[in-house]
């Protein structure tokens, strides 16, 4: 997290910078996430959805904050977590040559799956 913060002290306005420490607090593999903490730092990047999108660079940065914006957004988490994968999906549709897009996009939808709790060792 600590190169996506002094990302941000070198440039206040590179959106990428808040989305990327953003994400690191949903942790899909382990079934964590702290979405508390994760909104606390889309606030600094801009007050609302709409704030922090005029700050996107180009279309592609904004397929990314609108799908952390609805990560991060109301709902319980499965929904939210669908409606990232369903963001994330769009995104990697529009940009089929963005290889993080692909891959975002298939660690997104395993997030949507219900875990066994055979599997998870419960």
């Amino acid at each position: 997290m600590e190169a996506f913060r002094e990302a941000q002290r070198v440039d206040r306005d590179f959106a990428m910078a808040y989305w990327g420490e953003a994400m690191a607090y949903n942790q899909t593999l382990w079934l964590n996430q702290d979405a508390v903490a994760a909104r606390e730092v889309l606030l600094r990047l801009g007050p609302t959805p709409a704030a922090r999108r005029a700050k996107a660079r180009t279309d592609r940065e904004t397929g990314y904050l609108e799908a952390v914006e609805v990560l991060y957004g109301s709902g319980d988490r499965a929904f939210r977590n669908r409606a990232y994968a369903d963001a994330m999906g769009r995104l990697a549709a529009a940009h089929p040559d963005d290889d993080e897009a692909q891959c975002f996009r298939a660690l997104a939808l395993m997030g949507t799956v219900a875990r066994s709790p055979a599997l998870l060792g419960e």
